[in-house]
């Protein structure tokens, strides 16, 4: 498994939230509730990329998720949306494709953190970044991970 090791700028995501044991979240039906909203979000978004990002909460093996896109010039959102910012990190970031991002998930904190040196960054927030195809082929994928040396 291999890592491309960034240093990322903080940057705001708009979209929907719902708090989660990532293990057990109903991912479709999450999306299928963002969806609608894409519009109201749009207009603020420089690309068509989305972001399924993992906030740590207070409550163990529980998350706030964010099924939303990443924006700009938005003081307030629409009500029923969320805007929340994804704090600058230093990531690991890892390409994988729909079919394999449960298993690229459980390297990136079983094997590659551990065999490198490092670990999670907690309480910052873990993301999915999806970036659809224009030919109609499936997304790109990457998972990123805010680490820190052990």
């Amino acid at each position: 498994m291999e890592a491309e090791l960034r240093d990322r700028p903080a940057f705001p995501v708009m979209g929907t939230q719902v708090r989660i044991h990532p293990m057990t979240a109903d991912y479709e039906a999450i999306w299928h509730q963002f969806l609608p909203r894409e519009a109201e979000i749009a207009p603020f978004t420089a690309e068509q990329v989305y972001y399924g990002v993992f906030y740590p909460t207070e409550e163990e093996g529980q998350d706030d998720f964010i099924a939303g896109m990443a924006v700009t010039g938005v003081e307030t959102p629409p009500e029923g949306l969320v805007l929340r910012e994804v704090g600058a990190a230093r990531e690991a970031v890892f390409a994988c494709t729909m079919a394999t991002i449960g298993e690229t998930w459980a390297g990136s904190f079983q094997e590659w953190l551990p065999a490198n040196g490092y670990e999670y960054d907690h309480p910052s927030p873990c993301y999915e970044r999806w970036t659809p195809d224009p030919a109609g082929g499936p997304p790109a994928v990457t998972i990123h991970v805010p680490v820190r040396r052990k």
